[in-house]
């Protein structure tokens, strides 16, 4: 899941510019929100990414902190799916 929310999120590029100049890095992640999450991690990389969402047990709509518009959800889960389907990710939470 955490390299389909990285794809959403910047296409996996470490140096993205986000619409939201406090999001920042290839997770789409706000470090002045998940600052005691991350605990001196480097925001920008998958490892953080995986914290936070790890923190939120996994729930995709907590992650990217949405309320009504899941469209960002939809599109991660599709990525997943595709990368999934590949045999690339195996033994993860959401897919049991």
């Amino acid at each position: 899941m955490v390299l389909a929310i990285c794809w959403d999120e910047s296409h996996l590029k470490y140096n993205v510019k986000h619409s939201d100049p406090s999001t920042k890095g290839i997770a789409g992640i706000k470090p002045s929100i998940h600052r005691k999450t991350l605990n001196g991690v480097n925001y920008n990389s998958l490892y953080a990414c995986y914290r936070i969402y790890k923190s939120v047990n996994y729930n995709l709509k907590k992650y990217k902190g949405t309320k009504r518009n899941y469209t960002s959800v939809t599109r991660t889960l599709k990525y997943y799916r595709i990368i999934s389907n590949r045999g690339i990710v195996k033994n993860h939470p959401t897919t049991k």
